[in-house]
């Protein structure tokens, strides 16, 4: 529907020649990418190696391609800051299986780190090692709260920090007081924001996100615009 939409108060830039030439290029893009991970597919295939191998599928971020109004990386929203984990190991993974807790890309080092049988320390890492989880021998965990963020380094164009679990999404960003809360089941667009109309869970959030920036010495922790509370520094957060 975006696509026919003419330009005015949400849509002021499109549709342009200029914007249908760039999302011509990225479906290219896509293309040719499919096209050679099916190309070595194939040879790992001819090799012997396919039921041996550890196939993993993934992305350094997303792209909104016209969703809120925008066609760039670097958003909080689903379509921009979610990227694909698809892993096939056969014998150890079950086929078919999807994993609805969320994960983050500090997750990729200790879990195929794991999976090859390297014996290391697992609390050395920032993530978590999903191993036994995507193998079926371990329960999801759906209610993990999962925090990334985005700025430029030693430069704050753009700055945000978010936290999410499978139902609520917290932004909060540096060029403005006003704070965002997303309800991902009722509105997985993320199209209405509820951090007034939910406060107690936007409080919550807040505090936990707030935590979770203190551990990782977050330079925007001390930062007006993200009102992070003291107490954050002393709680416990993982």
């Amino acid at each position: 529907e975006w696509l026919t939409k003419k330009p005015g108060r949400y849509y002021p830039r499109w549709p342009t020649e200029d914007y249908f030439r760039q999302v011509r290029k990225s479906f290219g893009m896509v293309k040719l990418i499919d096209d050679k991970i099916g190309e070595l597919l194939d040879l790992i295939n001819r090799k012997g190696m396919y039921n041996n191998t550890i196939i993993v599928f993934t992305s350094d971020h997303g792209n909104l391609m016209g969703e809120h109004a925008s066609n760039l990386k670097g958003s909080p929203y689903k379509t921009s800051a979610t990227v694909p984990f698809i892993i096939r190991y056969p014998n150890v993974i079950p086929p078919n299986r999807v994993i609805q807790a969320p994960a983050h890309s500090t997750d990729f080092a200790p879990t195929l780190l794991n999976l090859v049988g390297v014996k290391a320390n697992m609390k050395s890492f920032h993530g978590e090692n999903l191993a036994k989880v995507i193998s079926g021998k371990k329960k999801q965990n759906r209610w993990r709260y999962v925090y990334f963020r985005h700025y430029f380094h030693e430069r704050y164009d753009g700055a945000w920090v978010a936290l999410s679990n499978v139902r609520y999404k917290l932004v909060l960003s540096i060029h403005s007081t006003k704070q965002w809360l997303y309800d991902l089941k009722h509105d997985p667009d993320e199209l209405k924001n509820i951090a007034y109309q939910e406060f107690p869970m936007f409080k919550k959030m807040r505090l936990i996100l707030c935590c979770k920036m203190f551990n990782n010495h977050d330079p925007l922790f001390t930062h007006e615009n993200i009102k992070c509370p003291p107490k954050a520094k002393k709680m416990s957060c993982k």
